[in-house]
């Protein structure tokens, strides 16, 4: 069982771009910085967690994060490339299940990890649903491509399309609590409650 974290080191306008309109590049890097810290105060004490990166190095990304974690670079490419590449990584090491999270979902704590990973023994896909239409984690016990490609990443239909693909191919899928996440400017407000 492991849990991969999808971030990217926090360089000013190479992250949370969405936000750079209201909060500007330093703004913008500097919330990512809190809600990648955040993420890892909720779920780093997990005992197999891999932080999967773009940006930066192995180095910086220690030097930012600390020495506890591993660290290891997502491939060029879009979303579900970078996600289905870290899938294919970890299951070709032998794992058994896997759940990927990144950072943009503050109310995520270990209680999602623990459940989706238990629900795991029974279904194929475990999805958390975000309140924009996306999804804030996906569990899967093992590599599904088809779940990743040609889904129009950053929109409203992503969690609907990925479980419309999974029911297409025959998985039985699985939905935790629906929460929110902070990609937009409007979706600040969420980050004034924690």
């Amino acid at each position: 069982m492991t849990l991969l974290i999808l971030t990217r080191y926090p360089q000013p306008g190479h992250v949370k771009t969405r936000i750079i309109p209201r909060l500007g590049k330093h703004g913008a890097c500097r919330l990512h910085h809190e809600l990648t810290r955040h993420t890892l105060a909720r779920l780093g004490a997990y005992p197999r967690l891999q932080i999967w990166f773009e940006g930066g190095s192995k180095e910086a990304m220690r030097n930012w994060l600390g020495h506890d974690f591993a660290y290891r670079r997502q491939p060029a490419g879009n979303l579900g490339i970078k996600m289905i590449y870290a899938f294919e990584a970890v299951f070709a090491e032998g794992e058994s299940k896997a759940v990927l999270v990144g950072t943009d979902c503050p109310g995520i704590t270990r209680d999602h990890i623990t459940d989706a990973m238990e629900r795991l023994d029974n279904v194929d896909v475990v999805l958390g649903p975000a309140v924009d239409g996306g999804y804030y984690l996906i569990g899967l016990k093992n590599a599904y491509p088809s779940l990743f490609k040609d889904i129009p990443w950053g929109t409203g239909q992503v969690c609907a399309m990925t479980s419309k693909r999974a029911s297409e191919a025959g998985l039985a899928v699985s939905f935790l609590d629906t929460l929110a996440d902070i990609d937009r400017p409007e979706d600040l407000s969420i980050w004034q409650n924690f």
